[in-house]
């Protein structure tokens, strides 16, 4: 064994957090109206991420 510690029973790390509520709003806005380009500046991603976002291919 490596290490003398046990395992953590949880991720000790939230540096990739849930983007579930982000992304309902980004889908929100864009069935409201928006086009994807100014939903990519607002929410500071790619717009190939808000179509992807949008088509759900990814969550």
């Amino acid at each position: 064994m490596l290490y003398d510690t046990p395992y953590p029973e949880n991720p000790q790390s939230d540096l990739t957090p849930e983007k579930t509520d982000r992304n309902a709003e980004i889908i929100a806005r864009y069935e409201a109206g928006e086009t994807g380009a100014s939903l990519a500046i607002a929410y500071r991603i790619s717009e190939q991420r808000v179509n992807q976002i949008v088509r759900g291919q990814r969550n």
